[in-house]
């Protein structure tokens, strides 16, 4: 009995703790989901227009694709994946001088409109990248698709003041 109930305890704490990172990327990200919504659904439909497009020239994709985003100032990073069945996967950064950390600790979430949302917790923020603001903590989210037999996958920096 007593092996059942330290069981039962530990798969509960272990349920709790998971819904508080839950909770916790989901208050992190509010304040950014929209434009990473608008980002997201802009990136798809250029990503879809033309296979070539990235080949024909990597900065008017970067030029076109990361539009959404250029204005806002608490953007740090963004970042996209694209590969494709008859070619390797290539990566288009905003910013040539922003470079994701190599190690994040991610937290699954679902939102309604986006699907399944990877959120990654800075804190303090270690996304650098040349006359950076100072943001105390940044938060990273990332979407994973396939469109037209490609990958897609997208992710954004935000910096929290």
């Amino acid at each position: 009995m007593t092996k059942y109930f330290a069981f039962y305890l530990f798969a509960t704490l272990a349920s709790s703790c998971g819904r508080t990172e839950i909770s916790h990327a989901s208050r992190s990200i509010a304040p950014h989901l929209a434009l990473y919504g608008e980002f997201d659904r802009w990136a798809r439909r250029i990503s879809a227009t033309d296979e070539e497009f990235l080949q024909r020239g990597p900065e008017a994709f970067r030029e076109a694709v990361f539009a959404p985003l250029r204005q806002h100032e608490n953007v740090l990073g963004a970042w996209i994946e694209l590969g494709g069945i008859n070619s390797p996967t290539q990566m288009v950064s905003m910013r040539a001088d922003a470079e994701l950390p190599k190690k994040l600790t991610w937290t699954s979430i679902r939102d309604r409109e986006l699907g399944e949302l990877a959120v990654s917790d800075l804190a303090p923020c270690s996304i650098a990248f040349e006359n950076r603001r100072d943001y105390r903590d940044c938060v990273v989210i990332s979407t994973q698709t396939r469109l037209l037999n490609r990958k897609l996958k997208l992710t954004v920096a935000f910096g929290n003041r």
